[in-house]
């Protein structure tokens, strides 16, 4: 059994098995898990204790990785998204609708880091190239979880700070619209009003 701490310690392929057993039957439940993490030893209060750190593990607040180590390789978040391919965005969508398939996802938005040579590498501190995209891998099914869960909550976060932004810009550009047109001051407050909830 390997030592479970944080987000980190928790690979895909145990986020998968946990989120898959859901079975009413509590004794089948707990059979899966002793099996997954090889917890045979284990007496019962320390399969208890283990069962309650799993979940204060999962209900952490992941951290958005761009950059980690898997099987001694070095991977990181594709740098511009602009740069992705065809093909990678038709497979990005089809599997980031399958909750099965996120290691797949993950081997489409994280690759192998291309290492910079002499000054270049000094230059561009914190920069880095990826490998082309080769297709997905089941080598992800090792990655840690938070390398996903973090990513999520990112471009949630992101999301929603671009709507927040766009909503705000279209109000400013109604508002100097409204400005410019000849209606009396009472129309152009009852313009605006009628607008409410649609901006």
């Amino acid at each position: 059994m390997n030592k479970i701490e944080t987000l980190m310690d928790i690979t895909i392929e145990d986020f998968l098995k946990i989120s898959n057993l859901q079975s009413t039957d509590e004794g089948f439940v707990r059979k899966e898990l002793i099996k997954h993490f090889k917890l045979e030893d284990l007496n019962v209060v320390d399969f208890e204790e283990f069962l309650k750190k799993i979940n204060l593990i999962l209900e952490q607040e992941p951290r958005f990785i761009q950059r980690f180590t898997l099987d001694g390789i070095e991977y990181g978040l594709v740098p511009n998204f602009d740069d992705i391919k065809t093909n990678e965005w038709v497979d990005i969508d089809l599997y980031q609708k399958d909750p099965q398939s996120i290691h797949r996802l993950l081997s489409i938005l994280y690759r192998p880091i291309k290492q910079k040579k002499g000054l270049l590498k000094w230059f561009n501190k914190g920069k880095y190239e990826i490998e082309d995209y080769s297709g997905t891998h089941t080598k992800f099914l090792k990655a840690p979880i938070e390398v996903y869960l973090g990513m999520m909550v990112f471009f949630y976060r992101l999301k929603t700070e671009l709507l927040v932004t766009l909503n705000t810009y279209i109000q400013k550009q109604v508002m100097k619209e409204v400005k410019k047109t000849s209606l009396s001051t009472q129309e152009k407050l009852n313009l605006l009003k009628s607008l409410d909830g649609i901006l």
